[in-house]
């Protein structure tokens, strides 16, 4: 991959091309932004471009070290990321001790830090130093999604690269000229900022497969309730993949609800994801408040946030089934006969 290549992230492009072309490389930058804005491979191309034989401002993706570098085994390239939940003090000692050897084929070294903001407190100290007293020719990229966790300290000693995220219409955009399926390029926008993992996920037959179920289950919560605990009990009973993706499930879950919603609200407009469902959207929208909608997603939301803390997942899906149907329920009773 080369800069030109490199979609969405224009501004932090060419402040680091700016950078490499005045020869201003500082010895250390904070790369900050949500997951998937593309962090790790600007840090990757900003490495490559301090390698490359034969074009400091736009790497060549050919030579030898261009190769190494996207390959992940380039002698003076360090990648270093958290060992359980946090990065420890042992290895800023270890980052400390590299940077101190003889380059092993130039004047230079990378170190890219992965999730800075999960620096312990002893390990942000010890990183403190090594940037106090920098190494000539070593530069250390930061690689954040919350700039504000980190040390005030650490963040005033580098240069703060801020990445903006793409907006879920420009994505879908890049994915729909590459010639994906229009639903699957929109959903896959809403779900990730990363345009690689959009792609992946437009590609994958599970993800259609699991939109389709989405349909399903919410029809038969707002028509057959029952069904969709039968529904349920099926799928985590013979589909391994689905129990192992059931956040992705939750999160077309979500915005098929909030599609429900939309339609409710902007009934004139549509459903602003799901376009090519259009008459199942109204047939289900029919069986919904707004206020029940807004509940629903609300308990959506509840069983991804149990989801992550090792809970029963068969339950959490089953009690969310038992939500929306109450709320549809409730609603019922509210209605004039």
């Amino acid at each position: 991959m080369s800069w030109d290549k490199i979609q969405g992230q224009n501004r932090a492009v060419s402040m680091l091309q700016r950078s490499l072309k005045n020869k201003r490389i500082t010895h250390a930058y904070l790369f900050t932004g949500a997951r998937g804005t593309g962090k790790r491979k600007i840090a990757i191309e900003l490495a490559k471009a301090l390698f490359c034989e034969n074009d400091s401002l736009n790497p060549c993706d050919q030579c030898r070290n261009c190769r190494r570098i996207e390959n992940g085994n380039h002698p003076d390239v360090f990648e270093v990321v958290p060992e359980g939940r946090s990065l420890k003090i042992e290895q800023m000692r270890e980052l400390q001790r590299k940077s101190s050897y003889r380059s092993t084929e130039s004047q230079r070294k990378i170190y890219i830090i992965h999730q800075a903001e999960f620096l312990t407190l002893q390990a942000a100290n010890s990183l403190l130093k090594f940037l106090e007293e920098p190494t000539s020719g070593v530069v250390a990229v930061l690689l954040s999604e919350n700039e504000h966790a980190i040390l005030p300290t650490i963040r005033s000693r580098c240069q703060i690269v801020t990445f903006s995220t793409p907006s879920p219409k420009l994505l879908a955009g890049y994915l729909m000229d590459e010639g994906f399926h229009p639903e699957l390029a929109r959903l896959s926008a809403h779900i990730t900022a990363d345009l690689d993992e959009a792609r992946q996920l437009c590609q994958s037959e599970l993800f259609a497969r699991l939109k389709n179920l989405v349909i399903q289950l919410s029809e038969e919560i707002l028509f057959r309730p029952n069904q969709a605990f039968f529904t349920i009990q099926q799928q985590f009973s013979v589909n391994d993949e689905f129990k192992e993706n059931l956040q992705l499930f939750l999160d077309i879950f979500l915005l098929w609800w909030r599609d429900l919603i939309f339609m409710k609200i902007n009934h004139a407009e549509g459903p602003s994801i799901f376009v090519e469902q259009q008459e199942s959207i109204k047939r289900q929208g029919s069986k919904m408040e707004i206020d029940d909608g807004i509940n629903g997603m609300e308990k959506i939301l509840e069983a991804k946030k149990k989801l992550s803390s090792y809970a029963n997942p068969q339950l959490i899906l089953e009690q969310v089934v038992i939500h929306l149907r109450s709320d549809r329920i409730v609603s019922s009773s509210r209605s004039p006969l």
